[in-house]
């Protein structure tokens, strides 16, 4: 059965009142009212060990279907780690929900494979 329900969502913007409250309405979706602190994880870009990513939007959830992982400023991502994102996102985990936040389409021209997305 193919999931009809996206795993990957990019919010590309400057309006951070209207990406937050996308996030917020996700996060209430996607948790279902669990407490979800433990299946929910925001990473921001230029400060993250993006193993700890991985190891995040690998992990199965703890206390609800699915989890829920936010990447704040991808723009900020190294190459390598960028290139391990989009390997990520080629073949996403069903039960993780994986949100991409950037401030302007700049990454989108950086990277040829990010912009298909």
């Amino acid at each position: 059965m193919v999931s009809s329900k996206p795993s990957v969502y990019l919010f590309v913007g400057d309006d951070e009142y209207s990406k937050e409250k996308a996030i917020a309405d996700l996060k209430s979706s996607i948790l279902k009212g669990s407490p979800g602190d433990l299946d929910y994880k925001v990473f921001h870009g230029g400060e993250v060990n993006f193993i700890e990513v991985l190891d995040c939007i690998t992990t199965i959830p703890f206390l609800s279907a699915n989890r829920l992982v936010v990447i704040k400023n991808i723009e900020d991502l190294d190459d390598m780690d960028l290139d391990r994102l989009l390997t990520y996102i080629k073949k996403p985990l069903k039960s993780t929900r994986l949100i991409l936040d950037a401030k302007s389409d700049s990454i989108i021209n950086r990277n040829e494979e990010l912009a298909r997305f």
